[in-house]
């Protein structure tokens, strides 16, 4: 049987091979799920990969990818030299992870309504970690990094003069090296960072040449009480109180100006039904927006009393809840 890593590195190549295959996306991600040594073996590919990331490495796998699309007997040649180029790579790329091995690492992934409260890690730092989310951390000698795939986090960061935070949550990084932050990827192509205080940069990245490495297309700073929303690749800082952000961990869920999107993103993480916005990502003109506070246990007398706050429509289905602009 293939060890975690053999089977990542086979993941790895069959994903950079059909990276528009919704089947094999579905597949891999069940295998991720089967054992956390999966996610962990990958981590271990992507770093090596990283590591090896040159541009003359990069173009000779490119030309490999482009004489590989001539015909099907070239494709399984080309798949096989890229396979015995990873093993490579990984034996390379190997010595410098092993330098870069963490001190310590460690993974969190919660449930709908079941956030984690008050957790502090080996440096002091301490963090929440919001309902239906997944955090993974993870130290080394010159820098502690967080990954956040989806959910809300807050960290307030001990101090460190030596080792930075990163934040990673998909395309973007933050950076901070102390204070209080708030992140929240509540839905896939939006994130929102909030700074308490303290001082941060958050940076947008894109993919280059199959995710092999990033292109930084901009970064921004934060200072203490700014709000950072990232959607689309488009970056704007909110007039709203950085202070929203962090009320969930007292029980409160706190909207200004939100879309009826952000709503129900919000109330899915904590309600009985899953949430529904199917028209209310603000993008429609006049679309309603809701001030508004709401205790977690007040949930459902919320959602009765929105048609009373403005033009909106509340509508319940066995499986969901709906709200719709009228």
């Amino acid at each position: 049987m293939k060890t975690p890593l053999e089977q990542a590195a086979q993941w790895f190549m069959r994903l950079q091979q059909s990276p528009d295959d919704d089947s094999l996306q579905a597949c891999f991600e069940r295998w991720i799920w089967q054992d956390p040594a999966h996610a962990t073996a990958y981590r271990e590919v992507c770093h090596a990969w990283d590591a090896f990331d040159s541009d003359q490495a990069l173009g000779r796998l490119a030309s490999a990818a482009t004489r590989a699309s001539t015909n099907q007997a070239q494709r399984r040649r080309t798949l096989k030299h890229l396979s015995i180029g990873a093993v490579s790579i990984l034996a390379v790329g190997g010595l410098a992870w092993q330098r870069q091995r963490p001190d310590w690492h460690g993974q969190w992934q919660t449930a709908q309504a079941a956030p984690l409260l008050g957790q502090t890690l080996p440096d002091g730092s301490v963090f929440d970690l919001g309902p239906d989310a997944i955090l993974q951390a993870s130290f080394r000698p010159d820098l502690r990094s967080a990954e956040l795939p989806q959910g809300a986090l807050i960290l307030a960061a001990a101090a460190d003069g030596q080792r930075p935070w990163r934040l990673r949550s998909q395309n973007v990084d933050i950076q901070l090296q102390n204070g209080r932050i708030a992140i929240d990827r509540w839905r896939p192509e939006q994130i929102r960072i909030s700074l308490e205080h303290g001082q941060a940069t958050a940076t947008l990245n894109e993919p280059r040449w199959l995710g092999l490495s990033r292109i930084e297309r901009g970064h921004w700073p934060l200072r203490a009480g700014q709000v950072l929303d990232i959607q689309a690749g488009q970056a704007r800082y909110l007039d709203t109180p950085a202070t929203d952000a962090y009320a969930w961990r007292d029980g409160v869920l706190v909207f200004s100006n939100a879309s009826l999107d952000e709503i129900a993103a919000q109330l899915s993480r904590y309600a009985a039904l899953p949430v529904r916005a199917p028209l209310g990502n603000g993008a429609i003109p006049r679309q309603p927006r809701i001030a508004a506070s709401v205790r977690l246990t007040d949930i459902p007398q919320f959602l009765a009393s929105l048609p009373a706050l403005g033009n909106i429509r509340v509508r319940s289905l066995p499986d969901r809840i709906e709200l719709l602009p009228v």
